[in-house]
């Protein structure tokens, strides 16, 4: 299980009375999971955002597809539909943490996606659900490691063309999102995700 990053998580070293801003101009206190104190309304305040980024999760593991965004040499939004792997029909979903949003792709080693993120490693994903959109944006990276590419391998890949996990053609991603954007509750939430769990504290209430 892939570790090196986890979601909704808040720097320990912090001051718990820095504020995070939300969408629409509503501020935030950030969590303190780790420590079990705070006032009345911070323990809300870390409740409502447990709350929301469950609720984010959630949107982007049920969706079968996703939009995903590179850009092109001319600096455009190049987007196309592909498979979601952190769907729980796929191999991949189980390499992931339940608390992770870090997901993979699989695409042709042919493909303009590869040239535009040698390029720029700018990636996007977008999971939506009737009128409810969640955003992520990050990096892309490409995964060489032979046991990851198999344990991503599913027979669904067959259909796409492909003969098995070592196909010369076959390239697997890794998106490591840094910040998003979820529509929750009739309003636009902004989402920062850190990269490390050991000296942050993290949401879902884990510590």
């Amino acid at each position: 299980m892939h570790q090196e990053t986890k979601i909704g998580v808040i720097p320990t070293a912090m001051n718990r009375r820095t504020m995070v801003k939300m969408a629409g101009g509503a501020m935030m206190g950030l969590l303190l999971a780790q420590t079990g104190i705070g006032t009345a309304a911070e323990k809300e305040t870390d409740a409502a955002l447990t709350e929301l980024y469950a609720a984010a999760h959630k949107q982007q593991v049920k969706t079968e597809l996703v939009m995903v965004g590179t850009i092109d040499s001319d600096g455009f939004p190049q987007i196309r539909v592909m498979s979601n792997l952190r769907h729980s029909s796929q191999a991949a979903s189980k390499l992931l943490g339940d608390t992770e949003f870090v997901t993979y792709a699989v695409t042709r080693a042919d493909t303009e996606k590869l040239q535009h993120l040698a390029k720029n490693p700018h990636m996007s994903m977008y999971y939506q659900d009737g009128g409810q959109g969640l955003l992520l944006m990050g990096t892309g990276e490409i995964v060489t490691d032979p046991k990851t590419r198999h344990a991503v391998w599913g027979d669904f890949f067959k259909r796409m063309g492909y003969t098995d996990p070592d196909d010369s053609m076959l390239v697997v991603l890794k998106f490591t999102p840094t910040h998003g954007k979820f529509y929750y509750k009739q309003k636009q939430n902004k989402l920062t995700f850190a990269k490390s769990n050991r000296e942050h504290a993290v949401l879902f209430g884990q510590k």
